[in-house]
């Protein structure tokens, strides 16, 4: 029962997150404006040199948008439910996240890389 309640809080989490980030964020950002590139993107394209101009830019969105959330998501898991001290707690977060976003944009950078070529 508790594994069933743990993921429950999961797929809650992620939904909420999710929602939130799709208020504040995907909206706005759904049409490429070279002024306002996200830091993701900017990320993905100096990395990966992916060409925004040949992938659709609303699809690109939609998929960091989906990584973030899953990254946030599975930091708070770890992090709620490892019986630490606060402190300890706190550095175990920041180094689960930058591990997961560092995992995370490299398999998306890999999937936007051949995204691009494919459609060329």
């Amino acid at each position: 029962m508790d594994v069933l309640y743990k993921i429950g809080e999961f797929v809650i989490v992620f939904l909420v997150i999710y929602l939130v980030t799709y208020l504040v964020l995907i909206r706005k950002n759904k049409i490429f404006n070279e002024d306002k590139i996200p830091v993701e993107v900017n990320y993905l394209v100096r990395m990966y040199k992916i060409n925004i101009k040949k992938i659709d830019y609303k699809s690109l969105v939609y998929s960091y948008s989906l990584v973030n959330t899953l990254i946030i998501t599975m930091v708070y898991m770890f992090v709620v439910y490892v019986p630490l001290y606060f402190i300890l707690k706190l550095v175990l977060g920041f180094i689960l996240l930058v591990g997961f976003m560092l995992l995370g944009y490299h398999f998306l950078g890999l999937y936007w890389k051949e995204r691009g070529i494919e459609n060329v």
